[in-house]
């Protein structure tokens, strides 16, 4: 069973309310300050008192536009269970409905965790491989997971958790997978310093080339009309989702490029990507403009923006999980531990997780109420 381990390191803010509810909110506060402003100036040097009673409706005013445009504080739990690889942690996943987490190890597990009644749905296990990255389909129906020893794609049913198809062509390790949102295409990135964009139902793949050293991430806008790699080769290429066709070369990296990462729902054009170099940066990917660099202490090896697209998580090897503020809230430094961590990543809409995986091997998720 989950067990709820409270911490001060445990309390992160909630994401607040829906960026549409929060404009309604402010429109209608400030429509009534101006109703209220005209009052005052119409009231000026008459009737003391009916300007004191509109002088504090003003201010009444000012605190509820506050209140309603400030992220109320959510807490945060750290759960703890039987989610555990024998050997480092590579990658986690949440499936569509954020019933289902996904993660994968050096030691060739692919493990399936059950987030309603706790513990492991399937294993599935290959000692000859070592899962890099795992992805689910946009239905939640299919899961790929990438070798980075033989440099394979493994394609699993989620319902039984078994491997029912393998995907060859890459020459070295798989780094990175990324399904595109319609679910008939995927891409991988590989140590053959190349990205494949694949035919889910024919195994086609087109070889995508440009990169002078290893790919090392790979993902797909929320539209599908843009994937984008990140390379040791410390440059970010953008490609047509569809075609595969080359689109820009994104530079401004110092160092190479571990992570990038689309916002799941909406803001195609926005790009995030972490590197050695102790930047994550965001980029506009129609125009490959730089729209802001965010400083980590060290190495930044995950991304993955929140179901509102208001934060970012971050995971860096200075042992810290952050949520990066993407609009003007504050930048939390949500887990400090003693171990590094590969990857973070949040659940869908609907759903209040938050999952690493760390390097000793253990996986750890966060709920909110």
């Amino acid at each position: 069973m989950w067990l709820v381990k409270s911490g001060t390191d445990d309390n992160v803010p909630d994401p607040g309310p829906e960026p549409d509810c929060q404009q309604k909110v402010a429109v209608a506060v400030q429509k009534e300050k101006q109703t209220c402003a005209r009052s005052l100036s119409e009231l000026k040097g008459k009737h003391s008192a009916a300007i004191r009673s509109c002088e504090k409706r003003n201010q009444e005013l000012e605190d509820q536009l506050r209140e309603g445009m400030t992220q109320p504080k959510r807490e945060w739990k750290l759960l703890s269970g039987n989610l555990k690889h024998d050997d480092e942690a590579r990658s986690v996943a949440f499936s569509p409905d954020g019933k289902i987490l996904a993660s994968g190890s050096s030691d060739g597990q692919v493990n399936f965790w059950d987030m309603e009644n706790s513990g492991s749905l399937h294993q599935w296990n290959d000692d000859g491989a070592e899962i890099s990255s795992v992805v689910f389909s946009p239905d939640g129906k299919q899961l790929l997971a990438a070798d980075a020893l033989e440099g394979n794609v493994f394609l699993f049913d989620v319902q039984t958790g078994r491997k029912v198809e393998e995907f060859t062509g890459h020459t070295e390790d798989v780094n990175s997978v990324a399904f595109s949102p319609d679910g008939l295409r995927f891409a991988s990135g590989s140590t053959d310093n190349t990205v494949r964009l694949w035919d889910l139902s024919t195994k086609a793949s087109h070889e995508l080339t440009g990169h002078t050293d290893n790919v090392l991430s790979v993902a797909f806008s929320s539209d599908g009309k843009y994937l984008a790699s990140g390379s040791k080769d410390r440059t970010i290429r953008i490609w047509d989702g569809k075609t595969g066709a080359f689109v820009r070369s994104i530079t401004g990296h110092s160092g190479q490029v571990r992570a990038v990462a689309f916002p799941r729902y909406g803001f195609s054009n926005l790009l995030a990507s972490g590197s050695n170099d102790k930047l994550v940066k965001l980029w506009n990917v129609d125009t490959g403009s730089l729209e802001r660099d965010i400083p980590h202490p060290d190495t930044v090896v995950g991304l993955s923006f929140s179901p509102d697209n208001r934060q970012l998580a971050s995971t860096s090897y200075d042992k810290h999980i952050r949520l990066l503020s993407l609009n003007q809230g504050d930048d939390i430094d949500f887990y400090h531990g003693a171990i590094n961590s590969n990857a973070v990543a949040f659940s869908p809409k609907g759903t209040n997780y938050v999952a690493s995986a760390f390097v000793d091997g253990s996986i750890k998720v966060w709920t909110s109420a």
